[in-house]
């Protein structure tokens, strides 16, 4: 009996030690299962830490390499400028120091100048065909242009005439109108003479106009909006359609504001927003320096919302007398461009107005402070005609001076032209036709 109870007793104790060594091998297999997983996610991690330092290698590197080429290039454009022979002025200028224009020196100073520039229809000299309108406009300017030469610039002929140094740095990619804006600038500068828009029609020679301006000691003749004490609501002073000017006169200023206004950029929108900003914007601070009690834009109620876009707004106000009393070394001729060339109905699309039509014109804002058409008159078509036009044309000026009518201002330039030449000069009783009647243009066709 007592060899069976120790045999029992062995045997519970070899099943409870079998029982420890089993769940011992479990805990010991499972630990190690533990540390087989958590040394697998600490070899992919230091995979993606040594690819991560393989791409910090590479990204090194090339930073490395860009910053070799940057020092390369730096070295290399010091190295062009410091001994290759290059001259930032002929770049600009594409001239050599010294080398003046081709044409400077063989120009009269009573030169009638007017460029023309279009993409499609007139891209260069040799390749430029005028609309029926603007050619006919041309040929009444030909026909009365008196002892003055007439000189009609194209983009490719621009750098015959002046520096690159006188435009603005990018004057190529103006628009059309930006350009002519800077280019008369440049050429009355350097030569004198009249800037002429080509949509004007000019109904006797201007040899008047320049006398009087000499006689005078003048060295500008120009329009100025407001000056007969009228409002206008366009955000314009000067009208940029005509200028007139002795050579190194105020224009020597005018082409230094230009370079600066604009430097490198293609618009003049810190000018204002209308088509002639850029010679607007130029002229009128050097017109006050002159005279102190010009009439500004900005202080136009017409003008209204527009007024931040007025030439004075911005600008240095010479006229509050900062620099002293105005300048006094040379006088200006200048009249409200509404008392002469620009007529009240212009912006009514008054070519094809008929000149013996009893009806009446569209008034309805001739009661409008600021408008074209602001305290108009004449109550027919003919009426115009005579009140503006004729009257003013035939009026007879005082000795010494010219004409108040020698030429008229054309705004239906731009329209799609969709009449031949034929068809222009057939409309006989047209405000179009008769006034190249009175430039006895259409009558020597």
């Amino acid at each position: 009996a007592g060899m069976c109870a120790s045999a029992t007793w062995t045997l519970i104790l070899l099943h409870k030690a079998e029982n420890h060594l089993v769940a011992y091998r479990q805990d010991y297999f499972s630990a190690a299962d533990d540390l087989k997983q958590q040394a697998t996610k600490w070899r992919q991690q230091a995979t993606e830490w040594r690819r991560h330092a393989e791409s910090l290698s590479v990204q090194l590197k090339n930073v490395d390499a860009k910053a070799k080429d940057a020092a390369w290039l730096r070295a290399q454009w010091h190295r062009d400028i410091e001994t290759a022979g290059k001259h930032p002025y002929t770049e600009i200028a594409g001239e050599p120091a010294l080398k003046l224009p081709r044409m400077y020196g063989t120009i009269p100073e009573k030169t009638i100048w007017l460029y023309w520039y279009h993409p499609q229809t007139c891209p260069n000299s040799m390749k430029c065909v005028l609309s029926p309108k603007r050619q006919l406009l041309l040929d009444s300017i030909i026909h009365n242009k008196g002892s003055f030469r007439v000189e009609l610039v194209h983009k490719e002929q621009v750098e015959e005439f002046v520096n690159g140094v006188e435009l603005p740095f990018r004057w190529r990619e103006l628009t059309p109108k930006l350009q002519q804006d800077a280019i008369m600038n440049a050429l009355l500068a350097r030569y004198g003479g009249v800037a002429l828009d080509l949509c004007t029609c000019l109904l006797r020679p201007l040899d008047d106009y320049w006398d009087e301006m000499v006689a005078n000691g003048a060295s500008f003749r120009g329009y100025l909006f407001r000056l007969n004490g009228k409002p206008w609501w366009r955000a314009e002073a000067v009208a940029d359609w005509f200028l007139m000017g002795r050579r190194e006169g105020i224009f020597s200023s005018a082409v230094r504001s230009q370079v600066i206004i604009m430097g490198d950029g293609t618009n003049a929108r810190s000018c204002g927003a209308w088509s002639g900003a850029l010679a607007d914007c130029v002229l009128f601070p050097i017109l006050s320096m002159f005279n102190y009690s010009l009439p500004k834009c900005g202080d136009d109620a017409s003008v209204g919302s527009n007024r931040d876009q007025c030439p004075d707004t911005g600008q240095v106000p010479w006229w509050t007398g900062i620099s002293g009393p105005a300048r006094n070394d040379t006088r200006l001729l200048l009249q409200d461009p509404r008392d002469g060339p620009l007529l009240p109905f212009t912006f009514q699309g008054m070519d094809d107005w008929n000149v013996t039509d009893l009806n009446m014109p569209d008034l309805s804002r001739r009661n409008v402070s600021g408008a074209a058409m602001f305290g108009v008159r004449c109550r027919t078509y003919k009426e115009c005609w005579k009140e503006y036009v004729l009257k003013r044309f035939h009026e007879k000026p005082r000795p010494g001076e010219a004409p108040v009518l020698s030429f008229v201002r054309h705004t239906q330039c731009d329209e799609p032209e969709t009449r031949s030449r034929e068809a222009l000069l057939a409309a006989k009783d047209s405000y179009f036709y008769n006034l190249l009647r009175l430039s006895g243009l259409a009558a020597s066709k």
